[in-house]
């Protein structure tokens, strides 16, 4: 089979929701996640969840035992919310 050329290939007849992604990220973008990811499923996380994976991996990084409320006010997170995180790391540990 003749291997395809992007070029020639117009955004609005790819199917679903490769379409989409071409249309609002680029047809490279698109022609990029077919080469590398065609076939898998991929999950995309929420904002809101790359934001509190974030926080924690600084609260966890950062804590020192002593910092809660510098960790909790950098953050824009309570002091019990440092504390659960921690703690929580710390009954996995165990």
């Amino acid at each position: 089979m003749k291997s395809l050329n992007w070029d020639d290939v117009d955004p609005a007849r790819l199917p679903g929701d490769l379409r989409e992604i071409a249309c609002d990220c680029g047809l490279d973008v698109a022609q990029y996640l077919v080469e590398m990811w065609g076939g898998a499923m991929i999950y995309v996380p929420t904002l809101r969840t790359l934001k509190k994976e974030y926080r924690d991996h600084v609260i966890l990084e950062e804590f020192d035992g002593s910092n809660v409320g510098a960790l909790a006010s950098k953050l824009g997170v309570s002091r019990r919310y440092v504390q659960q995180v921690v703690r929580s790391q710390n009954a996995s540990e165990e």
